[in-house]
């Protein structure tokens, strides 16, 4: 989520901002302050379009600075994952298919590439259930 404020109070910070659930747009610090702005938010608040956006997840790798577990994302039509993506075999597997995309195309088996861009959560989802092993890319 990027830097910004509660829209009841101004608070900010990224940690423990939550978006309404239902506009996707409002952030909240707390219950009490959501339910303190639903009086002014709820002339606002309406759903987006469904082909807006897609939510998402980031993975950071081990070089990312935050390196945090899942980092949520809006994806819209034109992104990448839509038409360059891979589905997690095992999670297609269990019926609930993920997408996984890599942002950076870097070849995994270059010599000269940084050990920093690796993601050892990704790799795990990308584990094949027939070999046990996940591909290089």
């Amino acid at each position: 989520m990027s830097s910004t404020q509660c829209a009841n109070c101004s608070k900010t910070n990224d940690q423990s901002l939550k978006r309404c659930s239902r506009c996707k747009r409002a952030v909240y610090c707390s219950i009490d302050c959501q339910t303190a702005d639903w009086k002014s938010h709820k002339a606002l608040c309406a759903p987006p379009p469904p082909e807006a956006f897609v939510r998402g997840m980031v993975l950071g790798c081990q070089s990312d600075p935050q390196n945090d577990m899942f980092n949520d994302i809006d994806l819209d039509a034109t992104h990448p994952i839509h038409t360059r993506d891979i589905v997690c075999p095992v999670s297609a597997k269990v019926g609930l298919p993920l997408v996984m995309y890599r942002h950076i195309q870097a070849d995994p088996l270059s010599m000269d590439r940084d050990p920093g861009l690796d993601n050892q959560r990704a790799t795990f989802l990308m584990i094949d259930p027939e070999s046990g092993f996940a591909p290089p890319k």
